[in-house]
This record gives C-alpha cells, structure tokens and sequence, in this order.
C-alpha cells in the first residue's frame, strides 16, 4: 500500500523548523578563522597559542581567557617535564655509551660514521668524488 501524500510531508521538516547550528559549533569555526587571521596579519602560516587568545578576545570570549591561560600553561609545563626527562635519558644512554670518561656527547660521535638518507656511507660518495677529480 502506498502512503498518503500527507505522511510524506510529516516525515520531511519545513524550512522554518530546521534547528539552528549550536553556539558551540559555531564557535569552533570562527576562532581558528580568526587566529588564522591574526598569525596572516603577522605574516605568518602558522597559528600560535597567542593567536588563539587574541582571538578569542576578539570574539569577545572573555570569560574562557582565564580557563585557556591556565590550561596552557599546565601543558607548557608537562612538555617542559617531558623535555627535561628526554634530554636526561639521552645524557645518560651517552654517558653509558662512551664509558665512564668525561668526553660525554662528544666522545660518543666521534667514531661514528655518516650515513645519508639513502643508507650510503659518505666515504663511498669522497671516494667517488676523488676518482672523478683524478679524471
């Protein structure tokens, strides 16, 4: 059986009941608009932290500077504790590495070869320079 015209057009909403965007979505879209605005102004591709902040006051949200602020400043501190404790295990892995001495990162590159991208060594590439030089 084929449904009434009418059902139809229940099951379709009118233009004037479709529901509006939610703040939040617009919101998302127009602050990296806007900190992309700002950081082009500046001549830049890349959008900072302050971008972000400057574009939210610009939007006139405020009241989120405070939250923002301070959850950017907590990550900024987690990274740095990342940072420092990356760069104490590459200090230890190199101590271990080139004994006990006190050459430290130094001592530990030293005997260490060059290799390019493509997993050649360097030495191949002077040897090929100097056999075309002897040419």
């Amino acid at each position: 059986m084929r449904p009434h015209a009418s059902a139809t057009a229940e099951a379709a909403p009118a233009p004037s009941t479709l529901r509006q965007p939610p703040l939040a979505d617009t919101c998302c879209l127009s602050l990296p608009l806007s900190a992309n605005d700002i950081a082009k102004e500046s001549r830049r591709s890349t959008i900072t932290a302050q971008d972000v902040l400057a574009a939210l006051r610009e939007l006139e949200f405020d009241d989120f500077l405070p939250t923002v602020e301070s959850a950017l400043a907590a990550f900024r501190e987690q990274e740095k504790g990342r940072s420092i404790e990356a760069a104490a295990k590459r200090a230890a892995k190199l101590q271990a590495a080139g004994g006990s001495g006190g050459e430290g990162a130094a001592g530990a590159d030293e005997g260490d070869e060059d290799v390019d991208i493509m997993g050649n060594d360097d030495d191949a590439g002077a040897d090929a320079d100097a056999d075309a030089d002897a040419e």
